[in-house]
């Protein structure tokens, strides 16, 4: 997808300008991806309230009496989005963590205006 840079920040310098024209990647899972494990956790009577991530199936019999199930295990099924890529016009490849790191989290249209 073709994008227009909409604002510059320092921290972008060597990437992108205002009005430069960027392609954005989707890079996709190749298969079924854990995203997190299934999440116990519970009112510890000496550490306070604990998570911890399990990846096996557990027996719910030997589960201390203050744990209890917080959420199941996030699958992300092949083929949903993994993260982008930026290619600037020189095809120089920058993935997503690289902007994030650079100027922090905000919505992608405060930085990109899309063109056909």
């Amino acid at each position: 997808m073709k994008v227009l840079t909409k604002v510059s920040y320092k921290n972008l310098d060597g990437i992108c300008q205002k009005g430069d024209v960027l392609t954005l990647e989707v890079v996709r899972h190749t298969e079924d991806c854990v995203i997190h494990h299934t999440l116990y956790g519970g009112n510890h009577p000496v550490w306070g309230f604990v998570l911890y991530p399990v990846r096996n199936k557990i027996n719910l019999d030997k589960l201390p009496d203050w744990a209890y199930k917080v959420s199941d295990a996030n699958i992300a099924p092949k083929g949903s989005m993994k993260s982008l890529v930026v290619i600037t016009k020189d095809g120089r490849r920058y993935p997503w963590s690289t902007i994030v790191g650079a100027i922090g989290y905000f919505k992608i249209d405060k930085l990109f205006e899309k063109i056909n």
